[in-house]
């Protein structure tokens, strides 16, 4: 048997507990023991990014869709642990990076966008992914 809570807000964290009954020959009911108190905060899932370097005009990056998501923040910096500013806001899973410069390394962090009731709440960053642009020669001959 399982209940599946659709009237949550996200952010907040609900309690549930869960009982048992039968019904009596009588009419009545009989009731179990509650079972044990449960916890579940709604939260938005975090997006797993990958990031490749097809040529060396841009940085690919890619998602999976995070389930109720209106967009996606994408974050880049120059150092792992150097300042991150948002270089886009997207619609799609996917962002191309295309302000780069050859043989420098690049460093990402994406969070999703959900719309709760008419205020944007915010997913948790996902893992930090990085990728150095790299000049590609293009073997045309054999």
């Amino acid at each position: 048997l399982t209940f599946n809570d659709t009237n949550v807000t996200l952010g907040k964290t609900y309690y549930y507990k869960v009982r048992g009954y039968h019904n009596n020959e009588d009419g009545t009911k009989g009731y179990s023991s509650y079972s044990k108190i449960v916890s579940k905060k709604v939260a938005i899932s975090t997006p797993k990014v990958t990031v490749t370097n097809p040529n060396c005009m841009k940085n690919e990056l890619d998602w999976q869709d995070v389930e109720l998501a209106k967009g996606y923040q994408v974050y880049r910096a120059t150092k792992k642990d150097g300042k991150y500013s948002k270089v886009a806001t997207v619609e799609t899973s996917s962002y191309e990076d295309t302000d780069v410069v050859i043989g420098k390394t690049y460093y990402y962090k994406v969070r999703a966008v959900v719309d709760s009731n008419g205020t944007d709440k915010y997913s948790s960053y996902s893992a930090i992914v990085s990728k150095k642009v790299q000049f590609i020669l293009w073997n045309f001959y054999k």
